[in-house]
């Protein structure tokens, strides 16, 4: 007969429960590290997802333009150059002689406000820049005309300035000699020279943000029927205003002056015509 040592029996019984409790512990922890593992690896995988869609969208946001540019009726261009603040400019005066007969000079004047002219701005100090040798240009208006001329010379349209800083002198020269007659005229006679010439004191170039431009290539061609009209114009003046310059007397604005310019241009810096 077989004899049973019970303390032996005891021993082997409370061993197999230490195992089975080892064991259940291992798999519970086994289960957690799963569980854990899952839980950071599906948080990194958020993360990795938002930064994906921020990356996204900063490449879109860099792709994108970073502004617009303004679009204009003629009245609104008209309104931007009365609206603008030329630097180191100011006001010329009043009395500026136009042709040095007092009284014909006041009876210019009244014509001239009636066509919408208005007296211009001057240099305070010099900060010209030579565009050639017979031009100059105030500095900020330098740079964003040569960054509109090699704009369009990369599109094959030749631009070249024939006018740009013109004092009261200067405009006198052109003037007188189109008024002919200095002693009487008529006002028909003066009306006649308001249409296409600025009186001195009156001109746009005065302020040294004025140029005139004629095409290479196209110099005695009607500067509207050439290559760089249509592209200076073209999706309302898309070329010209992204260099911060805008026609200075556009077609279809009233009480401007003289007759619309195609070829006069001014600068009124890009913070006007972006959004």
């Amino acid at each position: 007969m077989r004899v049973i040592d019970h303390k032996a029996f005891e021993s082997k019984k409370k061993g197999g429960k230490k195992l089975k409790k080892l064991l259940f512990i291992l798999v519970i922890a086994t289960i957690l590290a799963l569980i854990y593992e899952v839980g950071i690896k599906h948080a990194f995988n958020g993360n990795d997802s938002k930064n994906l869609k921020n990356t996204s969208t900063t490449q879109e946001q860099a792709s994108a333009p970073k502004d617009k540019l303004k679009q204009f009726t003629p009245e609104q261009f008209r309104d931007l150059y009365k609206s603008f603040a030329f630097p180191n400019t100011q006001k010329i005066s009043e009395t500026t002689p136009i042709t040095g007969y007092e009284e014909l000079d006041v009876r210019i004047r009244d014509l001239a406000h009636a066509k919408g002219y208005v007296i211009r701005s001057a240099p305070i100090v010099d900060s010209f820049i030579a565009v050639d040798p017979e031009h100059k240009l105030q500095q900020k208006a330098y740079v964003d005309w040569v960054e509109m001329r090699d704009s369009a010379q990369r599109d094959g349209v030749g631009l070249k300035v024939t006018a740009a800083y013109r004092s009261a002198d200067d405009q006198r020269a052109i003037f007188l000699p189109r008024l002919g007659n200095l002693y009487n005229p008529s006002d028909a006679q003066i009306n006649n020279v308001l249409t296409t010439t600025a009186p001195p004191g009156y001109s746009r170039h005065h302020t040294g943000y004025t140029i005139d431009l004629t095409c290479v290539g196209s110099e005695y061609a009607v500067f509207e029927k050439t290559p760089c009209f249509v592209w200076l114009s073209q999706n309302n003046y898309e070329n010209t205003k992204k260099a911060g310059w805008i026609p200075s007397y556009p077609a279809g604005a009233q009480g401007q002056g003289p007759e619309p310019e195609s070829w006069e241009y001014v600068w009124v810096s890009k913070d006007s015509t972006h959004q």
